[in-house]
């Protein structure tokens, strides 16, 4: 069916879509404004879970946890590398670890210790909120309720 509208016409009904937040489709050869559709509680629960799993990433990449004035990352990178340097620390009697801003440092076992523990508590934190806005994304019963969780 041939269309029976302008440019004019189109352009005006894409800007009246865009203002009253509708879909502008074709439908018998003339422009229909029509209502987004909603998202079902299963979309908006997967977008939020998937905004939170960003959030969450970004977060881990640029938090960091002060110990004495020094910056020490909580990224998933600092889990693994917290783990591996305190094992080898024990057999070589030192810890060599690094600041967030790439300053090395060298510890002791026993001065490396409040670090580690210090660390370790900012990356539970931080992973105690993820997995608890995980529990409340999925009790949501409601795309309302859904909406309003945060990081």
């Amino acid at each position: 069916m041939e269309n029976k509208f302008t440019p004019e016409e189109y352009t005006a009904a894409a800007m009246k879509a865009s203002s009253e937040r509708k879909i502008l489709i074709v439908e018998n050869g003339k422009l229909v404004l029509k209502n987004i559709p909603s998202k079902t509680l299963e979309e908006a629960k997967a977008d939020k879970w998937n905004e939170i799993k960003e959030a969450s990433h970004q977060s881990r990449l640029s938090d960091t946890v002060d110990v004495n004035g020094m910056q020490f990352s909580i990224s998933e990178d600092a889990k693994i590398n917290l783990t591996s340097v305190t094992l080898m620390g024990q057999i070589v009697g030192e810890i060599q670890y690094f600041e967030k801003n790439g300053t090395s440092r060298t510890f002791s076992i026993e001065e490396f210790m409040p670090i580690a523990l210090a660390i370790g508590q900012a990356i539970a934190a931080a992973e105690t909120k993820y997995y608890n806005l995980e529990a409340q994304i999925n009790a949501c019963t409601t795309v309302e309720e859904v909406g309003l969780i945060k990081w």
